[in-house]
């Protein structure tokens, strides 16, 4: 017998028994009495009490198959995360590495860096920092993802180029910002479970070499 059925068979065997022992034995009481109508309206009582149990039944097992739903974000198939669960809070560069398995950042004293840790409300499990930083030619942002679970959503465009570095590689796309004379470097670092989303702007166009001189210097692999 399935779930559901076995609620409801159950809740109208319960709403038999409330009637049995105490609104039977009162109506039995009225039949000694002389009461004529009182053996139909045993039967009507019953047949009332036993079609309220059913309602209630199905909204219990209705309830019980909804709300993990709703709720849960694990999935038979793994863990999903919800960007709407999704949460933020104040950070260190110093608790970031500790997190990082295969990553390490390089943190500049010309340039602090703002650090933000992503989360999921539900199930507190991290899920990526967020690290932001400017100079007074560039400008970055970095989302570095540390948790294999969660999908980063983020697009390249048609035109992919490949750097080649002494530790890892980067893939990366050059876009010109329409009269403002800066480009944007939108780019891709992977190292085991890790991944860097990242977005590097000029505010002046300076060179791709500037572009690269910067990511060697701030991100680093662990030995």
């Amino acid at each position: 017998m399935n779930l559901k059925k076995h609620l409801q068979t159950q809740a109208e065997k319960d709403a038999e028994n409330l009637l049995n022992e105490e609104d039977e034995l009162f109506i039995q009481q009225l039949v000694q009495s002389g009461a004529p109508a009182a053996t139909r309206t045993l039967s009507k009582a019953k047949k009332f009490w036993i079609s309220f149990a059913s309602i209630i039944a199905t909204a219990v097992v209705a309830s019980i198959i909804v709300v993990p739903v709703v709720f849960a974000n694990r999935t038979p198939n793994g863990i999903f995360y919800q960007e709407s669960n999704i949460r933020e809070q104040q950070s260190t560069v110093e608790e970031m590495q500790v997190d990082l398995r295969y990553f390490s950042i390089n943190e500049s004293s010309q340039s602090p860096y703002r650090v933000l840790l992503k989360y999921d409300l539900l199930s507190k499990d991290k899920l990526y920092y967020t690290l932001e930083s400017s100079t007074a030619l560039s400008k970055f942002t970095f989302n570095i993802v540390i948790n294999e679970n969660y999908h980063y959503k983020y697009s390249f465009g048609e035109q992919i180029n490949i750097k080649q570095f002494a530790d890892y590689s980067l893939s990366y796309e050059v876009l010109n910002i329409t009269g403002m004379g800066s480009k944007l470097y939108k780019g891709l670092i992977k190292n085991q479970t890790e991944y860097i989303y990242l977005e590097y702007r000029q505010l002046i166009d300076i060179g791709e070499q500037a572009f690269f001189d910067d990511i060697q210097n701030i991100i680093k692999v662990k030995n």
